[in-house]
């Protein structure tokens, strides 16, 4: 419906799809929506790791493996480029490392969190950073997209702002009910082994699988390429 997630969202709006803008009409009305009609607010699946256990330790020395292994794949590969770029690979690892972190330190620090913060909701989250981190955010996407060259204004259209708002409400009803958004549920809840985050995230990659097999199998659409 909104064509992207909500990191992505930040992302194109820093290349400047000012339709995106009207995102957080939406998102607050769904979080407020959700908020209002759930049952409970204790996590019935707790993270496997949230009590240090042999398991906690064995997740973690996998995810360091995995990390190095990474990282050497990527020296590797850009040692064989005949130009020097920037790696793909090593943007996501950088990306891992540092919503990781953020989600240690301070784990209210994202856009639909500094939104929660500002609705009269039953349980709001907790973060004297969230406003800083959202700022920097799409100060960051502003300045990413000005140097790739991709800042160009697109005037946003009635159809593209309804398309916002209603994708946005769909966004904002997961993430109160799940709690959290798919960068949640990649950086945080998968990682810790969090049986109800692994779930939520299976259940929306074969969501999203679905819509775009759906999409493509009407006349005259194709579903983007993964």
């Amino acid at each position: 419906m909104n064509d992207t997630c909500l990191l992505g969202s930040l992302a194109r709006l820093g290349d400047g799809e000012i339709r995106l803008i009207a995102l957080p009409l939406g998102l607050a009305f769904g979080i407020w929506a959700a908020d209002q009609t759930r049952f409970g607010y204790e996590a019935s699946w707790p993270s496997l790791t949230a009590t240090p256990t042999l398991l906690g330790l064995a997740t973690l020395a996998g995810l360091l493996l995995v990390l190095m292994l990474s990282i050497v794949f990527v020296c590797i590969k850009r040692v064989a480029r005949k130009r020097p770029a920037w790696p793909f690979a090593a943007s996501m690892i950088g990306l891992g490392v540092t919503g990781g972190l953020l989600y240690a330190l301070s784990p209210a620090w994202t856009f639909a969190d500094l939104i929660q913060r500002g609705l009269p909701l039953r349980m709001s989250p907790s973060g004297e950073v969230t406003l800083v981190t959202v700022i920097s955010s799409v100060a960051g996407a502003l300045t990413a997209s000005f140097r790739q060259g991709n800042l160009r204004l697109q005037l946003p259209t009635g159809y593209g702002i309804i398309r916002s708002i209603v994708g946005g409400a769909l966004m904002g009803v997961g993430i109160a009910l799940i709690p959290g958004g798919n960068d949640a549920m990649i950086l945080a809840a998968v990682p810790t082994l969090s049986p109800g985050g692994i779930v939520a995230y299976l259940l929306m990659t074969l969501t999203i699988v679905i819509g775009f097999a759906a999409r493509n199998a009407l006349p005259g659409r194709r579903a983007p390429a993964l």
